[in-house]
């Protein structure tokens, strides 16, 4: 079998502390021969991410695609527009790639003939101190790679784009990435798509590690959440069939006297004093009431999230999405 060759493709929007990092760790890989080039595409940034990368010199080809504000999705198809590469591997761009990252990837699809993606693993830096709230967080609302243990394949809404990789051409096939969605449910909605291809099959990987680079409190994640409703508004409206991916079945009724009560329970005033209670509540090892907390104050930012996109009528309008990095990508 011919050696393949990778493109990798990082999407960047205002992240200059962790980029040149990500890029550094592609140039250290122990399977230098597998990497044709590393692209990155700037989606509109202004912190100087997009310098930092081009004023260093690198050990393999690096190039950088400038474009305006459009979201991950738009950021990724571009870079698949150039890619050379017959195989392409998507990182974020606070995902550091450990030196036998892309071997692994290599290594999981190299006995699998048939159309396949493989999905790596990510985790936290061993110098990162991972608090009972981004423990809690990772392990049940994002990645959640502790629920996968002992898994080979995983079901569509297991496609996590952070350290992903596929063929080129069975991309395209698909239709790359939708820039539909502003932010959010762009990889399942990809994973969605390729499972209706025969014989589809998406393979983990959890020994290709990516370290995170990117710590959550609980203001951030709950942003996080409402930046999700017209994505997931977006989603409802594609996959009519498959409401259990994004719960809008569930969404309250804010007329009500408990939907007026929620929202007086948690104006910008009082909420504060829930993301401390929270804190408060892993800190003091009293876990499962901070959970409660978190179910409670995720669920609403997202479901207002979701309300808003309805009553505007913008789901797939771009000035939906965050103005600022706002996810633990």
């Amino acid at each position: 079998m011919h050696a393949r060759t990778y493109s990798a493709i990082i999407p960047s929007y205002n992240r200059r502390d962790t980029l040149v990092r990500v890029v550094d760790a592609l140039q250290r890989q122990d399977a230098p021969e597998l990497v044709c080039e590393v692209i990155v595409v700037d989606d509109g940034g202004s912190d100087g991410a997009a310098d930092a990368v081009e004023d260093r010199r690198w050990d393999l080809p690096v190039r950088v695609i400038r474009q305006q504000r459009g979201g991950p999705s738009a950021a990724r198809n571009r870079g698949v527009a150039v890619a050379r590469g017959e195989v392409l591997l998507f990182l974020c761009d606070d995902i550091e790639a450990e030196p036998h990252l892309l071997r692994r990837h290599e290594e999981r699809r190299s006995s699998i003939d048939g159309p396949h993606c493989v999905v790596g693993r990510v985790d936290w830096p061993p110098t990162t101190r991972v608090t009972p709230f981004m423990r809690f967080v990772t392990a049940r609302y994002h990645f959640g790679f502790e629920q996968l243990v002992g898994m080979d394949e995983l079901p569509f809404d297991r496609v996590i784009t952070a350290n992903f990789s596929i063929h080129r051409e069975l991309l395209l096939s698909v239709g790359g990435f939708d820039e539909g969605f502003p932010y959010g449910f762009e990889d399942t909605d990809l994973g969605l798509r390729l499972m209706e291809l025969p014989g589809m099959r998406i393979l983990y990987a959890p020994e290709a590690l990516g370290r995170h680079h990117h710590t959550i409190d609980v203001a951030g994640y709950c942003r996080r959440q409402e930046a999700l409703g017209p994505s997931a508004v977006a989603f409802s409206r594609r996959h009519p069939s498959h409401p259990e991916v994004t719960r809008l079945d569930r969404v309250p009724r804010w007329g009500s006297a408990a939907g007026i009560a929620k929202r007086i329970a948690r104006n910008p005033l009082t909420r504060p004093l829930w993301y401390a209670g929270v804190q408060a509540a892993f800190r003091l090892g009293a876990t499962r009431a901070g959970e409660t907390l978190c179910h409670q104050l995720f669920a609403y930012h997202y479901y207002r999230g979701v309300e808003r996109a309805i009553r505007a009528g913008r789901a797939d309008s771009h000035e939906w999405a965050p103005t600022q990095p706002v996810h633990p990508e």
